[in-house]
């Protein structure tokens, strides 16, 4: 026998998990998560990011290019991308977008 009745927000245990529904994160705002987070609400995540290679830096790309790196960032995985700027015969790319493990220090 099947009861059709109305269930009330009490009595939301009674319902099976997939019919319930989840709160849904809410993005907040910068300077209310930086006003969170310095009223001891929320802890911040903050980390200092060891980088292989310096802006500036002279670097060996490939057996035989030389670059210079232009600028780092990180991805989501924590892994180091730099931009570089290919010194000498670019190939029709001078700029280009490569991770730490592709580039190596310029020796002498």
């Amino acid at each position: 026998m099947t009861m059709h009745t109305q269930i009330n927000p009490a009595d939301r245990t009674l319902l099976p998990r997939g019919l319930i529904a989840r709160r849904r994160s809410v993005a907040l705002p910068v300077t209310q998560a930086i006003t969170m987070a310095e009223s001891g609400r929320r802890p911040r995540r903050v980390y200092r990011a060891a980088w292989k290679f310096r802006i500036g830096a002279d670097v060996q790309f490939g057996s035989e290019m030389k670059a210079r790196v232009l600028w780092r960032r990180r991805t989501a995985r924590g892994l180091e991308l730099y931009d570089i700027e290919v010194i000498g015969d670019a190939y029709g790319r001078p700029l280009r977008t490569v991770m730490a493990g592709a580039l190596e220090p310029l020796k002498g």
